[in-house]
């Protein structure tokens, strides 16, 4: 146990031996009313009912001084703010977060990989805290994301091939390449670090791919050392090819404590590979080493005075210290202003913010440079792009992978035809990611940064945005040529953030920073509440400390009785 406030604890040791000084002094000689002149009490004092009374009467006066004293106790370190101890519904949290990147390394018709992605198809509808991702030899399918949707939609689609066509004229597929391009979809380690997930790699394809007699980006070691460095659990699914030695992928798993299976059944084996997760963190369920744990010592408090209460023989002023429990009774509800949650990290990322680019097609290439100052601006933020035109589709779900992002802003193209357009195409897309950030993060703010001409040629009714009330925190609208500006100026308004015209912006960047500053002075949570338990627990330990003062003066008076009596 800790105390974050150890000086009232020093406080309350010197209050507690001043009282027993004061109270165990003997009477003052000149003031003899204290003691009661008795007549014949010699008789009476030898009666062995009076003996056994009189015995009965100091065990329990003496118990109620222990009583109070460790009430007393209880209460001082209750109000010093301890830290540390049991908390019962405070140290229980959820599944700790976890990142699964499933990396094929065969094509779509080979069956172990069509059943990998039938596989996770159906599994991610029954993750929570997980975040899910898709790599194949050359590509980044789906960033780490918590958009099970969108997740679950390209493992089960078929629309787009698992590797893009491409050829070389020096250099072929190989195995270390392709886990390497699956290991660096995991966030880096020092910004997420403050929730450190657990990380999970499967590899499902060939043991190796061909290529390794060729140029390789990346060699065996360095494979090695990336999935050490990111603490990542690697598993595999594959069948050995290589003669006298296990393929590299079997070889990790084995290093890293994963699952090693050669091709069987394969939904079997994923499912093998699911029920044994990497580990979670020892200390994830307490990583919030400042969380507040008074409930025992205020129940105790209380208890012990109640207790106290109960075994006193003193009729007068009883009320005095049960008000001290009926304080401490309060104070273990933990009353506070604001939020004061534990802290206790369910969902990796969670307080990060959420970026939602828009970007009109028609200006891709114009914006590209001025939506990279975003992404830059924005560190360890989660991004979601949606591209439009006369119509908008989510080209990428909310992730954080920002530096696969790039090239999917690269490759946007404009519509052939400027006429059939719509500047807010987008609105639907935009308001059911919106409501879905605000379920998934409650604690991050979602910024909307829009990005778009105002569609000046066209001739097609424009739809407007709807944003869920409260749900964006800044942003802003960026615009390129004035013929659309007022019809921006409009979409500025129905988001709620602020109109910037490119031409009359130059820094641009400065300016996104501006106001991306604003948003986050306006709408940064506030952080923990202020806690209110010790303003009762400290009031309760004086009234306490008041009836140990009581109760010791008639200890002491039960000493100097016995004493003049037996005169």
């Amino acid at each position: 146990m800790d105390l974050i406030w150890w000086p009232v604890a020093i406080v309350g040791c010197l209050a507690l031996a001043a009282c027993i000084a004061a109270a165990m002094l003997p009477p003052r000689r000149d003031r003899p009313e204290t003691l009661r002149p008795l007549a014949n009490t010699r008789r009476l004092t030898q009666l062995p009912e009076y003996t056994r009374a009189a015995r009965r009467h100091l065990r329990s006066s003496v118990l109620v001084v222990a009583l109070l004293t460790m009430a007393f106790g209880a209460a001082t370190l209750a109000s010093a703010r301890p830290t540390g101890l049991p908390a019962p519904g405070r140290e229980t949290a959820a599944n700790p977060p976890e990142d699964i990147m499933v990396c094929v390394g065969g094509p779509e018709t080979d069956p172990a990989v069509d059943a990998t992605l039938r596989y996770f198809a159906a599994a991610v509808g029954e993750f929570g805290t997980e975040r899910i991702g898709l790599t194949s030899a050359n590509r980044r399918l789906v960033p780490l994301t918590r958009d099970y949707q969108y997740a679950a939609a390209r493992f089960a689609g078929t629309a787009a091939p698992l590797v893009s066509p491409v050829s070389y004229t020096d250099y072929a597929a190989n195995i270390e390449d392709v886990l390497a391009l699956c290991l660096t979809g995991f966030p880096d380690t020092e910004t997420d670090a403050d929730t450190a997930p657990r990380r999970s790699l499967i590899y499902v394809g060939p043991g190796t791919l061909g290529g390794e007699a060729g140029p390789t980006l990346f060699t065996a070691q360095q494979v090695r050392e990336m999935a050490a460095d990111a603490g990542v659990q690697i598993n595999a699914i594959t069948d050995e090819t290589i003669t006298g030695a296990e393929s590299l992928p079997a070889e990790l798993a084995r290093a890293t404590g994963g699952q090693v299976h050669h091709r069987g059944d394969v939904t079997a084996q994923l499912s093998d590979i699911r029920r044994h997760p990497p580990p979670a963190d020892a200390d994830h369920n307490t990583r919030a080493a400042s969380v507040e744990t008074p409930e025992v010592l205020l129940a105790a408090a209380a208890s012990l005075t109640v207790l106290a209460v109960f075994l006193s023989r003193e009729s007068g002023r009883r009320y005095l210290p049960l008000i001290a429990a009926a304080l401490l009774l309060v104070a273990v509800l933990r009353p506070a202003i604001g939020d004061t949650a534990p802290g206790l990290t369910t969902i990796a990322g969670e307080r990060e913010p959420s970026v939602f680019l828009i970007v009109d097609r028609s200006v891709a290439g114009t914006a590209q440079a001025d939506i990279a100052a975003v992404v830059e601006r924005h560190p360890g933020a989660r991004f979601a792009l949606i591209g439009f035109d006369d119509r908008a589709s989510l080209d990428w779900p909310l992730s954080a992978d920002a530096w696969t992002l790039q090239p999917i802003i690269a490759a946007m193209a404009p519509q052939a035809d400027e006429t059939t357009a719509n500047a807010g195409a987008a609105n639907t897309v935009l308001r059911y990611q919106l409501i879905s950030a605000v379920q998934q993060f409650p604690k991050a703010q979602n910024l909307v940064y829009y990005f778009g001409s105002g569609a000046p040629n066209s001739t097609v009714p424009q739809r407007e945005f709807q944003v869920p009330d409260d749900a964006v925190d800044g942003g802003a609208v960026v615009g390129y040529g004035p013929a659309g500006a007022a019809r921006l100026r409009a979409v500025a308004d129905q988001i709620g953030v602020e109109y910037l015209q490119r031409e009359r912006t130059p820094a641009l960047d400065e300016a996104i920073a501006d106001a991306g500053e604003r948003s986050s002075a306006e709408t940064a949570p506030a952080g923990r509440g202020l806690e209110l338990y010790w303003v009762l627990s400290g009031p309760a330990a004086v009234i306490i400390l008041l009836e140990l003062y009581r109760a010791l003066g008639r200890l002491r008076r039960i000493h100097f009785d016995r004493i003049a009596v037996g005169r």
